[in-house]
């Protein structure tokens, strides 16, 4: 039967031998840090295993991930056998377009898929300015972050500029 200690906490061991082992770890590594505090330059690191509730709900979460993948993959590679590429996603961006996004210095790739966009970065995002926030780690559109392989926004490919343009003018 597992227990917790106050010394330790959100951890569980499963035997005194096991807790012991743990003081011991622990006391080597206070040792050490006062001897380095003592001029003497030492490193140490003590690794704690992660207790199993959170290590538990990584693993869901992730399975899950790997469930929304597969089924995208599963969906792009059937308009790419059935010959549908070309066809406007549900923002009006054709499957089966690379488009490419550049920021730091680094170039990531975004599939459009029906729903949703697969991106290089091994995320799906469910638009093209929320696949722009992903990579860069900041607000943009992203019909002009977006390209395609001759520098073309994606904005301007499907013709939402012009749609923008003709409303703005209307007004």
């Amino acid at each position: 039967m597992s227990f917790n200690t106050k010394d330790f906490p959100g951890q569980s061991f499963d035997s005194v031998e096991e807790y012991k082992e743990a003081l011991r770890r622990r006391r080597i590594a206070e040792e050490a840090i006062s001897q380095a505090k003592a001029g003497m330059t030492q490193v140490v690191a003590t690794i704690l295993p992660m207790p199993r509730d959170v290590l538990e709900s990584r693993v869901v979460r992730l399975e899950a991930e790997i469930k929304t993948l597969h089924s995208h993959l599963r969906e792009l590679m059937s308009l790419v056998q059935s010959g549908e590429q070309g066809t406007p996603n549900f923002e009006g961006v054709p499957i089966g377009l690379t488009l490419f996004g550049t920021t730091k210095g680094q170039t990531f790739t975004l599939e459009p898929m029906l729903g949703s966009y697969l991106c290089s970065d091994g995320r799906i995002y469910d638009s093209l300015s929320g696949a722009a926030l992903g990579v860069s780690g900041n607000r943009r559109s992203g019909w002009v972050f977006w390209k395609n392989a001759e520098g073309k926004e994606v904005g301007e490919i499907t013709g939402r500029f012009e749609e923008k343009e003709a409303h703005a003018n209307l007004l």
